[in-house]
């Protein structure tokens, strides 16, 4: 509903409503409808400037000389939207925040930390992390699990692999989307060919021929950059990894999941062993460190003392019982959470799911405050806000205050505002508009209450100047009456 809103108040240019949406509810700028058009294209199509410029400000994206880029542009209704479309190079403090998930992702990539291998091509260095490519593609899981086993450093001297083409492929695999230069594109097919990524290749020429083909029908267009990334390809990155998360779990943890099959072990590529209750979850500590600021403090304090490893024989045995030898790797003790819970944590770390219901979301809610995760904390808010009815309503307003998630307040409100008559009777709902006026201090008599002033809100956006907006206004003012309070 939010998505359709979306694209409505872009054709009609209703900023207000699309301020609410991005501000608010927290909806993708960059979606596509099923023309595989953005909310940026319908607002530079219908020609409203302010609206386009908030989007651009917002985090909307119209990279020059991609395919999405000069097509928005070719689109534009009027030279001044095309100007400052041409011009827009400004990032502002607007620009809505990264997608948690996304941001772990690209700071592993781009940062490095805790790498564990490097290429060496065409004298440059690329650091990389064995488990993300090993789970991403059946070439480098073979090369790591055989020809590279024992190795930390490769030279890749052979002339035919391109020193672009290999950084587009890496960041493939680690991201789900692709940036190359449209001269580059043959190179990237060849090497996801040798990576066995079938389904990279095939996008790859399929969107080289569209971009082509979109620049010979419209004269004065030059698309020199192809910029990849699908909602099936975000889907295809999140399975594969959360292959790493099925193979952490202990075997005789009944954990349900509807995720994929793995594939053979890579107990060689884990660094940490969690210890939860006497289960040993195998895991790697450049996830742990990229999705939680509590880990990142736990390990440095932890291990920081001194450089003695630990043994998981147990959990080794039980996951790779052909391997030979002892692997030594880190072992750290959690106290605070049961082995089913941290299960759903470690589905989280790597595939950015979880599976909820009404027993375990606030568990993982707790445990998304104690950790320092605040994309576990979204995926329990998401979920609650689901669930959002009459009955809990009130209950979610005070869980939204309590964790400090505001976008389930937001959606409490609207959910008050369209269902007023159900809910005005509630004595919860009474105590709460006493709480929040009396929870003002040094309170006067026409001070604001937070809680009627947001229900306000939103009946005006839901119903703008109309004769059921007036009603439920009147309602709300009898209401504040019979609770001897003035808002």
């Amino acid at each position: 509903m939010d998505l359709r809103e979306l694209f409505l108040s872009c054709r009609s240019g209703n900023l207000k409503k699309i301020k609410y949406l991005v501000e608010q509810k927290e909806v993708d700028l960059n979606v596509r409808d099923r023309w595989d058009s953005t909310p940026l294209y319908y607002a530079c199509l219908c020609g409203h400037v302010e609206l386009a410029e908030y989007l651009l400000d917002s985090g909307a994206q119209c990279k020059a000389q991609t395919f999405d880029g000069e097509r928005i542009l070719y689109g534009a209704l009027t030279n001044e939207i095309r100007n400052k479309l041409k011009n827009y190079k400004v990032i502002s403090s607007r620009v809505v925040v990264r997608d948690e998930y996304e941001e772990f992702l690209r700071k592993l990539i781009d940062l490095g930390e805790l790498s564990d291998f490097t290429f060496y091509i065409q004298g440059e260095s690329i650091a990389i992390h064995r488990f993300i490519l090993a789970a991403r593609s059946p070439y480098f899981w073979e090369a790591f699990k055989g020809k590279w086993s024992s190795k930390r450093t490769v030279k890749l001297q052979n002339k035919l692999v391109d020193l672009a083409a290999f950084k587009s492929i890496i960041q493939y695999l680690y991201s789900g989307r692709l940036n190359t230069l449209l001269d580059e594109v043959d190179e990237c097919i060849r090497l996801a060919m040798q990576c066995r990524l079938p389904s990279l290749k095939d996008r790859l020429e399929e969107a080289r021929k569209r971009a082509i083909a979109f620049a010979e029908t419209k004269p004065g267009t030059k698309i020199k950059v192809l910029s990849l990334e699908s909602k099936e390809f975000q889907e295809e990155l999140q399975r594969d990894l959360s292959q790493l998360a099925k193979q952490a779990i202990p075997s005789g943890l009944n954990v349900t999941d509807s995720l994929i099959e793995t594939q053979l072990p890579l107990l060689n590529l884990v660094d940490i062993c969690f210890v939860v209750d006497e289960q040993q979850f195998l895991c790697h500590k450049a996830a742990f460190v990229g999705r939680s600021e509590y880990f990142r403090a736990l390990f440095r304090d932890h291990f920081r003392e001194t450089s003695r490893t630990d043994v998981c024989d147990t959990a080794i045995q039980q996951k790779d019982k052909e391997r030979e030898g002892r692997t030594e790797i880190d072992l750290l003790t959690l106290h605070d959470v049961t082995p089913e819970v941290f299960a759903q944590v470690i589905f989280y770390v790597y595939s950015n799911s979880v599976q909820l219901n009404v027993e375990t979301v606030y568990e993982l809610l707790n445990i998304g405050e104690l950790y320092l995760m605040p994309g576990l904390k979204k995926l329990c808010a998401n979920f609650l806000i689901s669930a959002i009815d009459s009955e809990n309503v009130i209950s979610l307003i005070k869980v939204s205050r309590t964790y400090n998630l505001p976008r389930i307040e937001v959606f409490c409100n609207e959910f008050i505002a369209k269902n007023l008559e159900e809910i005005m009777n509630s004595d919860t709902f009474h105590q709460l508009i006493i709480d929040d006026a009396f929870g003002v201090k040094g309170r006067q008599e026409m001070d604001s209450i937070a809680i009627i002033d947001d229900v306000r809100y939103h009946i005006d956006l839901l119903h703008q100047d109309s004769h059921e907006a007036r009603e439920k206004h009147s309602m709300i003012n009898r209401l504040l009456t019979s609770l001897n309070l003035e808002a």
